[in-house]
């Protein structure tokens, strides 16, 4: 006997049922992206194998995103994006004229020992072969605002991925009409994804509206801040979605995917955001974009990638990044994972960015007048960690730059850079002090 299916079309499985994992995803042309792969961690028995992806605007961070919700969600999922297929293919273009609209296509691993390909074409439509229809996937854009009625199916919150206006269904309806137990489990999760105190939670009142306890007094979930609401919403549907097809939270497992997930978030939640969904939905795998570093706690070494443009404009990942557990926010701003210079203010930003500009034109050309100019510089930022008095000092302030250069003009040669650096530091010691 098949099990009854969902209005999504996926069945409701037992709690021993296998749902795979995101392993491999392999993008060409796809929007913006001409060839693009990242390899996700292998996890372990205390992790998913959970991604975030970091990046300037415009590296593809979102359009991988709605790749792989592509590649990995059921036809009628995808006919309810109501998506037009040029919007999604690569496109080559002579002055204004169109030349050629690629073919676009999606590959995606995973830890089921199968794959997933789909292709995406003007001509011949969307077709997908291989795969496991068992995965469950949910999809959350970086505009996230919840309407007021009853859901009509997982593809509503998924289009946000895809239209910023799109709204995530209001949770309020269903938790109302959730049974003691369903209530329950999934009132226990929210108090760690919120951040409530030991003694607050979230509870019903004799008419079965939602409320929450917390700092003393009971509010209504709809008098709650607008952020509050936003990511109340979006949790109670991530796990609406998962007690109706699993049970319960515990075994739950899906692929659940959010843009930008530092949107409406507090400091304080976005640095508890990850590690709490994490702890609430243990089997569950996120792959999440953010600009903010303190999302990034609650991730493992491996689980973070950074996107960025190459010489030839096209998109890739960073390799060799360093360690990401345990890093300070001011560590994470200006290590490989955003690339700042420097947490210091704009202005003596701008003015580190002139000093690498000049220590380059001196190191280079040997010009007298670069390196009057780097004197002049240095005695103006001479407060600053990266300009010294003594030798050993000047000489570490001259790798410096030399390294945010390169960092700055071909971040795909950072780790070689900053060896370089390092050694060109010894040498110069070395030379200076007769070592």
């Amino acid at each position: 006997m098949r099990p009854p299916l969902l209005h999504d079309g996926l069945p409701i499985l037992s709690q021993r049922s296998p749902a795979a994992r995101v392993r491999r995803i392999a993008i060409h042309n796809f929007k913006g992206i001409e060839r693009l792969e990242l390899q996700a961690s292998s996890g372990s028995r205390h992790s998913t194998g959970s991604m975030m992806l970091l990046g300037e605007n415009s590296t593809g961070k979102s359009s991988v995103l709605q790749a792989l919700y592509l590649a990995l969600a059921t036809p009628a999922q995808r006919r309810g994006l109501r998506l037009d297929i040029e919007d999604l293919v690569s496109r080559e273009r002579q002055g204004w004229k169109m030349v050629e609209e690629k073919p676009a296509r999606v590959v995606v691993e995973l830890d089921s020992d199968t794959s997933v390909d789909l292709t995406i074409d003007v001509n011949s439509g969307v077709k997908r072969t291989g795969g496991d229809l068992n995965v469950l996937v949910l999809a959350y854009g970086a505009h996230r605002v919840f309407r007021r009625g009853r859901s009509s199916g997982s593809a509503e919150a998924s289009r946000t991925l895809f239209d910023s206006l799109a709204p995530i269904p209001d949770p309020s309806q269903w938790l109302r009409e959730a049974d003691d137990s369903e209530f329950k489990a999934v009132a226990r999760a929210l108090n760690e994804v919120l951040a409530l105190k030991a003694d607050d939670h979230i509870s019903r009142d004799d008419e079965g509206n939602v409320q929450v306890k917390a700092h003393g007094r009971t509010t209504p979930i709809e008098r709650m801040s607008d952020g509050y609401r936003s990511l109340f919403s979006m949790a109670v549907d991530i796990m609406r979605r998962m007690v109706e097809r699993w049970g319960n939270l515990e075994e739950a497992r899906g692929v659940v995917l959010i843009d930008e997930v530092e949107t409406h978030l507090h400091p304080r939640w976005k640095m508890l955001i990850m590690s709490a969904l994490r702890r609430a939905m243990p089997q569950v795998q996120f792959i999440v974009t953010t600009h903010d570093p303190l999302c990034l706690r609650g991730m493992v070494d491996g689980e973070v990638q950074v996107l960025v443009r190459n010489e030839d404009d096209g998109i890739e990942a960073l390799t060799g990044l360093p360690n990401v557990q345990g890093m300070r926010a001011e560590q994470l701003l200006t290590s490989e994972f955003f690339g700042l210079a420097s947490t210091t203010d704009p202005e003596m930003e701008a003015l580190l960015e002139e000093y690498v500009r000049a220590a380059t034109t001196a190191s280079s050309n040997d010009e007298a007048v670069s390196k009057d100019a780097l004197d002049m510089l240095a005695q103006r930022i001479a407060q600053t960690t990266l300009i010294g008095e003594v030798p050993a000092e000047q000489i570490l302030a001259e790798a410096t730059a030399r390294y945010l250069s390169v960092r700055a003009s071909k971040p795909l040669r950072t780790a070689a850079a900053r060896e370089d650096a390092v050694r060109a530091v010894l040498d110069a010691l070395d030379r200076g002090y007769g070592a």
